[in-house]
């Protein structure tokens, strides 16, 4: 006599299959999810070590601290420091006027003593004393679209660097 197997045997048998393929799934998906709770811990959807970013020109001169993770409406200081290589009481900072206009400059500090508005440019003159040998500047950006946006910073007659910065919505 053969053993006939019953329909709840095959039933359950195929569960097994069924509930093992979730189980794959379910562990593949916490992974990602420990991935990108990871990304968020370390900067990489705004503040963190691997949002930081500083560039300066060759000279060290001109040197930019931003962050290169920024949120949509979301406040976030831009500081500027520029070693003096000049006697003039006033220093000319320019920003690319596209890049400006991206990532949407609400305040500025020290405020300039004078701001234009150019074609290619914006740019901001600034006192700059004598006895001082660095000026700090801070820009305050609130970038009002998201996406990666490149631009320029740099003094007038002077270095300049490049800029990159991605904004998440």
């Amino acid at each position: 006599m053969s053993e006939k197997r019953k329909p709840h045997d095959v039933e359950s048998s195929t569960n097994m299959k069924v509930q093992r393929k979730f189980w794959l799934i379910e562990k593949v998906v916490w992974g990602i999810l420990g991935l990108v709770v990871v990304w968020a811990a370390i900067g990489g959807t705004g503040r963190g070590p691997i949002s930081k970013r500083s560039v300066s020109d060759k000279s060290g001169n001109l040197v930019v601290e931003y962050q290169h993770y920024l949120r949509f409406n979301r406040p976030e200081p831009m500081r500027v420091l520029v070693k003096k290589t000049s006697i003039s009481d006033t220093l000319n900072l320019w920003i690319d006027r596209k890049f400006y206009d991206d990532v949407d400059v609400e305040k500025v500090y020290p405020q300039p003593i004078e701001m234009q508005l150019l074609a290619d440019k914006t740019v901001f003159k600034f006192l700059a004393p004598e006895h001082e040998k660095t000026l700090l500047v801070t820009f305050v950006q609130k970038p009002s679209k998201p996406w990666s946006y490149k631009g320029q910073l740099g003094v007038i007659h002077g270095p300049s660097v490049l800029l990159s910065q991605f904004i998440y919505p």
